[in-house]
């Protein structure tokens, strides 16, 4: 089961979350995630690109909730869930549609977001989000 009750176990090499966001389903290694929960109300920022739904209160710290539709996606999704990234120059979470189930999730993704991908897009650099 992932995420392990201790949020420093290490995930398993080749397992990878599977969501939906914006209509497109996209695959996150578990080694670029640091836990899953449901979406949470955020705090809007004003003057802000369209992709930041605002900030969040997780575990006792302040992340940046994107919006996994508009940034990977073909439309805005409609946040049922949330992704928390891990060792990024900027502490994130992404809001998704749906976690698909192991079963959903044997169909190819339309987009695999590895770390090197996450680390390089515009939205995850430190001041990314201004309009």
């Amino acid at each position: 089961m992932w995420p392990p009750s201790d949020p420093t176990a290490p995930a398993p090499a080749s397992a990878v979350l599977h969501v939906r966001a914006g209509g497109r389903r996209l695959a996150l290694p578990y080694e670029v995630t640091s836990g899953v929960g449901p979406a949470v109300p955020c705090v809007r920022v004003p003057r802000c690109a369209p992709w930041l739904l605002g900030l969040i209160q997780w575990r006792g710290g302040l992340l940046t909730l994107l919006d996994a539709g508009v940034l990977f996606g073909e439309r805005p999704c409609r946040p049922t869930r949330l992704v928390v990234l891990r060792n990024l120059k900027v502490d994130a979470a992404l809001a998704v549609d749906e976690i698909l189930r192991p079963a959903d999730a044997a169909q190819p993704a339309d987009l695999v977001l590895d770390h090197a991908a996450l680390a390089a897009h515009p939205a995850l650099q430190p001041g990314g989000a201004r309009a």
